[in-house]
């Protein structure tokens, strides 16, 4: 029960600052282009700070020997979820858009801002054990299922793939993985493995460590303004959208949990990584990305407004369970 009651005063400090993005969207206190500026901040600043104080400061030689366990099973995890989350979305809706918007909630959870704003309050020590395990699906998700869910295939620009040069089309390729994210990750390994990080300057690391420990308040507000920008009143009618986020709240962190505690693997650092990754609620990617392409994202907003309204209860409850 200690633990019930100290996750859900962490769930309930994210919340307050979901709550007051919130009014301060509505208000109108926070100007439109607000959110936008406050997503560009967290991608490229302060959660790729985080990776790489992270890294810098626990990722060492004996570390990196025995890390390929955790990548390998964040790996299983990703795949498998990611076949659930397909084949479950077929039953969704007959609405391709919609059936995409579920099954991109069903494959990934926000495991990113709001697995990491988690993990640093309850569990910091186990922080670089999590962003490891996490790779596989970072790669599944920039690499392959952004681009397949959520941008329409009218803007793929398919038919001029023929056009390109080799060069081209491998630069193509690799264009989503050369982002904030990886480069933190791959900097933060190699400082934190060739001990560069007890020579540099400490107001460099401090700035670094600063700017990490703003991602958390920032990504949860981020949430609340892009959420108020939307009239939901429609899309909370709707059933589906209550299964789909049933499914990822309760469900699959349930399904997950039990299925581990079969295996070796059911206690320590591998049930806390995957009951991190699994009972996040939706992310924030089913919104913006599509409303660049001129895509109605109510209903994305709505699982995004009800998932982490719920959240404040069924994380602790998935902790106390199998923590």
């Amino acid at each position: 029960m200690e633990l019930f009651t100290s996750t859900l005063s962490q769930m309930l400090v994210l919340f307050l600052f979901i709550a007051i993005g919130f009014v301060l969207q509505k208000t109108k206190i926070v100007p439109e282009s607000g959110a936008g500026v406050i997503s560009k901040l967290e991608n490229n600043l302060f959660v790729p700070a985080v990776v790489l104080s992270t890294f810098m400061q626990n990722c060492t030689v004996g570390y990196i020997k025995t890390s390929w366990r955790l990548i390998l099973f964040g790996l299983i995890v990703a795949a498998v979820t990611i076949a659930l989350g397909l084949i479950i979305a077929k039953f969704t809706s007959k609405d391709d858009f919609i059936r995409k918007t579920y099954a991109y909630g069903l494959c990934f959870a926000n495991f990113s801002f709001m697995g990491i704003a988690v993990l640093k309050a309850l569990y910091p020590q186990f922080l670089t054990d999590y962003l490891l395990f996490t790779l596989p699906a970072q790669v599944a998700l920039y690499g392959w299922m952004i681009p397949y869910l959520l941008i329409p295939k009218e803007n793929t620009a398919e038919s001029g793939e023929a056009a390109l040069t080799k060069k081209e089309k491998f630069k193509k390729k690799i264009k989503p993985f050369i982002n904030p994210m990886f480069i933190a990750v791959l900097a933060g390994i190699i400082i934190g493995v060739s001990g560069l990080g007890a020579i540099l300057p400490e107001f460099i690391t401090e700035t670094v460590k600063q700017a990490g420990n703003c991602m958390s308040p920032l990504a949860m507000l981020l949430t609340g303004l892009v959420v108020a920008k939307y009239d939901l009143k429609p899309v909370l009618k709707m059933p589906s959208l209550y299964i789909v986020t049933a499914l990822r709240l309760i469900i699959l962190p349930f399904l997950f949990g039990f299925i581990l505690k079969l295996t070796p693997f059911g206690t320590g650092v591998y049930m806390l990584v995957m009951i991190c990754y699994v009972s996040m609620p939706l992310g924030l990617n089913t919104i913006v990305i599509p409303t660049a392409y001129g895509k109605d994202t109510s209903l994305a907003a709505g699982m995004a407004l009800i998932s982490n309204v719920l959240s404040v209860l069924t994380i602790p409850l998935v902790f106390m369970v199998f923590l």
